[in-house]
């Protein structure tokens, strides 16, 4: 089952992914600030038996050399879920990752007005130091 949601934060064209820079400095601290605040349901433990039912908080897809799903694919998983941008305010009632699939995307796509992500670009940011 694909739950997991991936989050995108529009950041500045000068910061690249590498070891120990600024972005994964930021995606970590973030991560563990979130997972802290929010204990109950968030975590960043890697190992499944230490989620005990809580959403992981996944900071290793900000780096070089590792995989992440794009926009618009399909998952190899069962059922063929599609990773869909969103809006924020279509977050809530979403579920999970695997909210679409092959075979009930069409809906999704006929009704869109425009893209979900318009304009994200332009909400580019430095990124505090949240250390």
């Amino acid at each position: 089952m694909s739950r997991g949601l991936g989050w995108r934060v529009p950041r500045g064209s000068s910061y690249v992914f590498r070891t120990g820079g600024k972005v994964r400095a930021f995606a970590q601290a973030l991560a563990t600030r979130l997972a802290h605040r929010h204990s109950r349901r968030l975590t960043v433990a890697h190992a499944l038996s230490a989620r005990r039912g809580r959403v992981y908080v996944d900071l290793l897809r900000n780096a070089l050399g590792v995989t992440a799903v794009r926009t618009w694919s399909t998952r190899a998983r069962p059922g063929a879920p599609v990773a869909v941008p969103v809006r924020w305010d279509e977050v809530v009632g979403l579920g999970g990752g695997d909210r679409w699939t092959l075979r009930n995307i069409a809906p999704r796509l006929a009704h869109l007005d425009e893209d979900p992500w318009q304009g994200m670009g332009d909400a580019a940011r430095s990124l505090p130091d949240l250390e």
